[in-house]
């Protein structure tokens, strides 16, 4: 096989795999839990995913619902998020509400310290 037909190849097959990885799947809670043990107001997975999208557009990596005993909010929602400019920020909304708590993060995916 000639050598540029394999370069075609092999870049195809590349940016085959990086638009497979930039598809968002379903997102699921992982801890399920804690779902369990929330009370009825708490918002729904949907539309916890819909107001960080609209704030912190990007890949949402993984959710977690979490009771907390300390802060403005009893439960709430936290999701890292990596972000179109391959940022890595984790986003807390409060679970009934779903008014921002807190953001933390900023740094890159690919950096050395993660």
């Amino acid at each position: 096989m000639p050598h540029a037909v394999s370069r075609s190849i092999g870049r195809i097959v590349l940016a085959m795999l990086v638009a497979a990885s930039v598809v968002v799947g379903p997102v699921s809670l992982a801890d399920d839990d804690d779902h369990a043990k929330a009370p009825r107001n708490v918002a729904s997975l949907d539309d916890a995913l819909a107001a960080v999208q609209g704030t912190y557009p990007g890949r949402v990596l993984k959710v977690e619902l979490e009771r907390e005993d300390d802060g403005p909010a009893a439960w709430v929602y936290e999701m890292k998020v990596l972000t179109r400019a391959g940022h890595v920020l984790e986003v807390k909304l409060d679970a009934v509400s779903l008014k921002l708590v807190g953001v933390e993060g900023g740094r890159s995916r690919h950096s050395d310290d993660d």
